[in-house]
């Protein structure tokens, strides 16, 4: 058996609770979001760090989302910036403008 997966994970700081135990609000919020990056968007890796989950596009873009809010909201409007950004009508584009980081 390998070590290696191709599922996502939620890396942190704080202590792990014990099998059985509870993740906090913020924990959970930040592992379904991460569920939903991965099937958007094939983000593997995230990390907590303080009130905020930080992950990578494809591209090298650093996202940093807030562990509170409307997951549908914050996907969405990460879908409508990065698309906006993407623009091929306007000269806007991601590469173009330096944009290396969205939170």
């Amino acid at each position: 058996i390998t070590e290696e997966n191709s599922l996502p994970e939620v890396s942190l700081e704080a202590k792990l609770p014990n099998v059985g135990e509870k993740v906090t609000e913020e924990q959970l919020f930040a592992l379904n979001l991460m569920y939903s990056l991965f099937a958007y968007y094939q983000v593997r890796q995230g990390t907590i760090e303080g009130d905020s989950l930080v992950v990578f596009l494809p591209g090298n873009l650093k996202v940093i989302f807030p562990l509170r809010g409307e997951p549908d909201v914050l996907l969405g409007s990460l879908r409508l910036i990065i698309e906006r950004l993407n623009d091929t009508s306007k000269a806007s584009r991601i590469n173009e403008l330096g944009i290396s980081q969205v939170d």
